[in-house]
């Protein structure tokens, strides 16, 4: 069975974008994977972006609403949802994507997320 997992990125409790994998193989994880804005406009943020257009579920304003939930407390997140017959279901939340080393992204893509993280400042304890 062939599925859609909805990556949405954010950065400090906002969402940039998604990410969306399909034709997932879990033997030896491969994905293709494809990048869309909030607006459900295809993106160029992949060195290799999925070639077939993925419709916009039709829950995606959800997603949105729940991700900005979920991911307020962190500077960055990125948290996955599944569309199964017009009902969002919640994945996980990512932290640390590939270990940090995002190489299937191009440089300028990386450096616009390295812009818009914003750490917090390091905390002091007593």
């Amino acid at each position: 069975m062939n599925f859609f997992i909805y990556k949405i990125y954010y950065f400090n409790g906002e969402p940039a974008f998604f990410k969306v994998c399909t034709e997932r193989d879990y033997d030896d994880y491969s994905a293709v994977l494809t990048s869309y804005s909030l607006e459900w406009e295809k993106l160029d943020y992949l060195k290799v972006e999925g070639v077939n257009d993925i419709p916009c579920p039709s829950t995606l304003n959800k997603m949105i609403e729940y991700a900005k939930i979920l991911s307020k407390p962190f500077p960055f997140v990125w948290v996955d949802f599944y569309d199964i017959k017009d009902k969002v279901y919640f994945g996980e939340l990512t932290f640390t994507p590939a270990g940090n080393f995002m190489s299937y992204y191009k440089e300028s893509t990386l450096e616009m997320m390295g812009e818009k993280l914003k750490l917090p400042e390091k905390y002091k304890f007593i």
